[in-house]
């Protein structure tokens, strides 16, 4: 298989390797100082999926797997969509001053106890409907119903991660462990790897860049601390093992990042796993099957399923995120990418304005909607479905809030 092939060649020239991903973390660390002025922060999530992703394909095209033409065209398309979420991020850091102010007016502790009873019914629901057989632990997410949890999940899982760090600096470290806890031992069994260190590592970079300084070490006391690391470690590790997954898996899977990008451009023909896909299904596939579009309302054309299809000859529901340069290389071929590039623009003009509007003025009560927007913006590069959902349920929320400002403004 392919995915085999490249692993074994990767580790069989490992130190070209380790050379190329230096390379991809040199290209990413002044990307990232260029536009925000700091080598790591709270974009560190897309940081990782790039360096991984580029250090992959500059391997690729050194040892003669992959075509000049085709790294030029994920290079520009990869560059294309991180320098848009950077600025996007940078909006962020320079509004970070009130946002502040109006975090720490949130209602932490009552938040977090609320995020803990829904993360812990979340769990109950995981031991129900994702299998540990060896089947697909993903399965379960292309049901109707996922739909309506995914929007609750979506928006409290980041803010959980953002609030149990703002209850350790506040000494709350009770409730910070667990809340953490709570949201690894969920993440793991909703069939994630490593979502669980993204998300702790990019919300904590998130937290220090809204304080605007250096990473803070917070005195605790010594036994306490690694209490409470072999606790939440340990919750982690017990999870996984009970899925039949080990450390090794996680670190793949980082790896596995680029699994999309090497599927789809080392591939004969880039579009085969995206033929009979419309081009409104492959803008927004869940508009589009709102609309009975048959290639949205069929579950073995989703991108990932598609690809491992190919690979495998059977849909094995499971399968690699939609990569954007690998997703466009496929949808969008040719002079097709104009639409991918719109769509790129568009995400980026409404996350904005959502920010704007709902987030950075003082009269909006939406700042706790802000780890959510962070992590969007961070995990749009490596999965344009996930982009495309997160820009739905921005939509609804200013909906929302504009119904709720107007219905407010009647009854005065």
């Amino acid at each position: 298989m392919l995915i085999a092939e490249i692993l074994t060649l990767i580790v069989d020239r490992i130190d070209f390797f380790v050379i190329c991903l230096v390379f991809s973390g040199v290209i990413s660390v002044l990307l990232s100082y260029a536009i925000l002025r700091r080598i790591f922060n709270g974009m560190i999530t897309a940081q990782i999926a790039f360096i991984c992703n580029f250090a992959v394909m500059i391997f690729l095209a050194t040892v003669g797997y992959l075509s000049l033409g085709r790294f030029i065209h994920f290079a520009f398309v990869e560059l294309f969509v991180i320098v848009f979420m950077y600025l996007i991020y940078r909006g962020i850091l320079n509004n970070r001053a009130p946002l502040l102010l109006r975090i720490n007016q949130l209602p932490v502790v009552k938040l977090a106890i609320g995020i803990s009873l829904v993360t812990a019914l979340m769990i109950v629901l995981n031991q129900f409907v994702v299998p540990t057989d060896g089947s697909s632990r993903i399965r379960y997410m292309t049901f109707w119903w996922y739909s309506y949890l995914r929007l609750i999940i979506t928006v409290v899982t980041p803010l959980g991660y953002f609030l149990a760090i703002n209850l350790l600096e506040s000494r709350k470290y009770t409730l910070s462990l667990l809340l953490t806890s709570a949201l690894i031992v969920q993440s793991a069994t909703s069939g994630s790897k490593a979502g669980f260190l993204m998300s702790i590592l990019g919300m904590g970079m998130l937290h220090r860049d809204l304080n605007n300084s250096k990473i803070k070490i917070i005195r605790v006391n010594p036994f306490w601390a690694v209490f409470a690391f072999v606790f939440v470690l340990g919750s982690a590790v017990v999870v996984l093992d009970q899925m039949g997954l080990g450390l090794n898996d996680v670190l793949i899977r980082l790896l596995m990042n680029a699994e999309a990008t090497i599927m789809v451009y080392l591939a004969i023909d880039p579009t085969e796993a995206c033929h009979g896909v419309t081009l409104f299904a492959a803008l927004h596939r869940g508009v589009a099957r709102l609309f009975h579009d048959p290639s949205a309302t069929n579950i073995d054309t989703l991108f990932g399923f598609a690809l491992n299809t190919i690979q495998y000859g059977l849909n094995t529901f499971t399968g690699p995120n939609s990569s954007i340069p690998a997703y466009f290389s496929c949808n969008f071929p040719g002079l097709s990418l104009f639409w991918g590039v719109s769509a790129v623009l568009g995400y980026t003009a409404i996350v904005r304005y959502f920010l704007r509007i709902q987030i950075f003025m003082a009269r909006n009560p939406a700042v706790w909607l802000l780890p959510f927007a962070v992590g969007s913006i961070n995990n749009f590069p490596q999965d344009y479905y996930t982009g495309m959902s997160d820009l739905t349920i921005i939509i609804i929320v200013s909906i929302y809030f504009a119904f709720a400002k107007s219905f407010a403004a009647h009854s005065r």
